[in-house]
């Protein structure tokens, strides 16, 4: 099974690991360009796409303090300033190619209209860990089931990072109960700039466009309940005047900006981290914190909100694991958004409301992921084609392959809901064709950072002649059990070569 069949190899988006640029004023993760595939979640994964549809493949994601020149007026004309005690915050979303503002999907009293602004209407979660810890943030309602650790194994890609153990690796792990392994539902996030097309979308300023359509070179101004602190805070909150007590989730706006010359999209926010910086870009005096979210909010309040909560006995398991954390902090430790970590996970909508009530399509997802590390070490080895080969083997023929014939193939039931993160290439079976896929994208790229250097070199040296077990476990290039010549010569055969 060693043998590979590179024209196919070629064609397939393997590393979906992201560069993280830190600085003092901003932080920016980077993705691989041109990595979007469908990903369909309806149960027979055959419902139609839009005509026209782009799909959201995600560039870059940049976050850190902002200084505007005019904060009342023009909050997006400004300069990044240092993070730490900045009043006010930017994000820029960076995709390849046109994409628009979502449109409504049908949820609570809303309609079925994801391109009343174009054809390629983006959704997903944009998730920040301000904390960096992923035992607190998360969600306890059925908004998990859409964020990134719901999600990424359908691109056939595993986090490199302790969260892996929550991801749902299958359909059957997203079961909605916090009871159960894995606990997805704790994914870290304590924000998220969320496109779930459950809120009416308003359109503040076209700048002039008169079709009522996001076409190239435009910019629009668009307004929903786009930046919301995480739902799993809920419980522990004062918040009123959102969509229900409890979460926060103002009204907020986001930049659509499309540039014919670099063919992308980005959407940008600007928000307040502090009451001061909220006054500032109303162009107010400034309020108290209130926790009421239909006047001035901020992250300073939101947090301040939860840090108050979890002082009192939490008794719901899932919001005690997600807030209590949080007890006895203080937020000012924690609005440095160029030390925010960022997840996120990307799609678009289907031409038509699908009857089984699935909603997205997912497309792309950051960051710091890689396809067909089934053995989450941060390397492709042959260890990973040897879960996938076994994974083959423990399922053929048994009541989880929808054949029941032993035949070297596990066919899964409608596996638009039940997938597999071994289907790689999202035929809805498990089969040798995904083992032709199980090649780095970048052979001796121990590290995974597309680039082979020094940094691999020294990881395969730092464990010269030890045994690995099981055998293909990284640095264990070759996949014979030793960190020996063999891995050595992977390194160097692929010396200062880069992803492409």
């Amino acid at each position: 099974m060693r043998g590979r069949l590179s024209h196919v190899v070629a064609a397939v988006p393997f590393l979906a690991l992201a560069t993280t640029t830190l600085g003092t004023t901003k932080r920016t993760y980077f993705d691989l360009a041109n990595d979007a595939r469908v990903r369909r979640t309806d149960l027979g994964a055959d419902g139609a796409l839009g005509d026209g549809a782009v799909l959201p493949d995600l560039i870059s994601i940049t976050s850190g303090g902002w200084s505007p020149a005019s904060p009342a007026t023009d909050p997006y004309t400004g300069v990044w300033v240092e993070s730490e005690g900045a009043d006010i915050l930017r994000i820029d979303i960076v995709f390849e190619g046109l994409i628009n503002p979502p449109g409504t999907l049908g949820l609570g009293p809303t309609i079925y209209d994801p391109f009343a602004f174009g054809p390629s209407p983006l959704y997903g979660s944009i998730e920040f860990d301000i904390d960096d810890e992923n035992d607190t943030g998360g969600e306890c309602s059925g908004a998990a089931n859409f964020m990134y650790l719901a999600s990424v194994g359908r691109l056939g890609e595993v986090p490199g990072t302790s969260i892996e153990e929550r991801m749902a690796r299958e359909g059957e792990d997203l079961d909605s109960s916090f009871a159960s392994e894995p606990q997805y539902e704790r994914n870290g996030a304590d924000y998220v700039l969320r496109f779930c097309g459950c809120a009416n979308v308003t359109v503040i300023n076209d700048f002039g466009d008169p079709d009522g359509v996001f076409g190239p070179d435009d910019t629009w101004i668009v307004q929903s309940r786009f930046f919301q602190r995480a739902g799993g805070f809920a419980e522990v909150s004062g918040a009123f005047g959102g969509s229900a007590f409890g979460l926060y989730d103002p009204q907020t706006n986001l930049r659509f900006s499309h540039s014919i010359s670099t063919g992308q999209t980005t959407v940008t926010l600007v928000y307040p981290l502090t009451m001061h910086g909220a006054a500032s870009l109303r162009g107010e005096p400034e309020q108290p914190a209130d926790t009421n979210v239909a006047n001035h909010t901020s992250v300073e309040e939101a947090m301040s909100d939860v840090i108050a909560g979890v002082q009192f006995p939490i008794f719901d398991p899932c919001t005690n694991a997600i807030a209590a954390g949080w007890r006895n902090r203080h937020f000012e430790e924690y609005i440095n958004p160029a030390q925010w970590r960022v997840r996120a996970v990307v799609g678009t909508a289907y031409e038509s409301e699908d009857p089984g009530g699935a909603l997205y399509v997912w497309t792309d997802a950051g960051f710091n992921q890689q396809f067909a590390d089934f053995s989450s070490d941060r390397c492709v080895t042959p260890l990973d084609e040897n879960l996938l080969l076994d994974e083959i083997s423990a399922l053929d023929g048994t009541g989880s392959d929808a054949d029941g014939v032993v035949n070297g193939v596990v066919t899964l039931y409608q596996f638009g809901a039940n997938f597999s993160v071994f289907d790689l290439n999202y035929d809805g079976l498990i089969s040798p064709a995904d083992a032709v896929l199980v090649e780095p994208i970048l052979a001796g790229d121990v590290n995974s950072d597309c680039i082979v250097n020094v940094n691999d070199l020294n990881m395969v040296l730092s464990q010269w002649g030890n045994a690995v077990a099981p055998p293909g476990k990284c640095p264990d290039l070759s996949g014979n059990g030793v960190i020996d010549v063999d891995d050595l010569n992977v390194v160097l055969s692929s010396w200062g070569m880069a992803c492409p």
